[in-house]
């Protein structure tokens, strides 16, 4: 029979999985769905702006810019600092049902002000929030360390295949080493040598899939 020690461990883990799936999901919105849309959007109504770099900046942008209407800038000033820079600190605690679906809600909510077709737009956002919560389970640790954390991670759209998650803090590590330390990796294929399937970066965060 578990211990009260054992099941709040468990409790405490699935917790910390559930949390680190919110907070991965959110960076992946910001970056992979809204930060697109906002560029295009800046692009398009705001000529002769510098195309934002990241989307901090393009949340900037038009949180400052008085050629866009104030329901805009509102929207976008409570991404920035509710969204954006919640996500940005690294605290995977933070985010609970409540504050995810808040989060979502107001980033559907500038998707729909900056754009009024943006019915595809919208379903690729309600895909990441929803896909991505039901797919990606987060196990248990493997090792943690200075420069990041190895978590053995499953993917219910991939069946039962497990697979080794790191998560480095790119503040120890540069974005340009990141990146030919793994393209190295991909290319190697050698049975003493555990295999990197995909990597990607975020604003904090570089990850690798083996």
């Amino acid at each position: 029979m578990a211990s009260e020690i054992e099941l709040d461990e468990v409790t405490e883990a699935l917790d910390d999985k559930d949390n680190f799936t919110r907070h991965s999901n959110v960076g992946i919105a910001l970056h992979k769905v809204l930060f697109g849309a906002l560029k295009d959007f800046i692009d398009t109504k705001l000529p002769g702006k510098a195309d934002p770099s990241d989307i901090n900046e393009a949340l900037l942008i038009l949180e400052k810019s008085s050629l866009v209407e104030s329901k805009v800038q509102n929207s976008a000033r409570k991404v920035r600092t509710d969204v954006r820079n919640a996500w940005a600190s690294g605290n995977i605690d933070t985010w609970t049902s409540a504050s995810y679906n808040t989060s979502f809600r107001l980033m559907q909510s500038l998707l729909s002000e900056i754009n009024n077709s943006s019915s595809r737009l919208l379903a690729e956002l309600e895909g990441v929030k929803r896909r991505e919560v039901d797919d990606v389970i987060k196990i248990c640790p493997i090792a943690k360390g200075r420069f990041g954390n190895v978590w053995t991670v499953k993917c219910n759209s991939l069946g039962q295949q497990l697979f080794a998650l790191k998560i480095v803090r790119m503040y120890h590590l540069g974005k340009q080493e990141f990146m030919r330390e793994t393209d190295a990796l991909k290319r190697l294929d050698h049975p003493g040598i555990v295999k990197l399937y995909n990597s990607f970066i975020t604003e904090m965060d570089g990850f690798k899939v083996s």
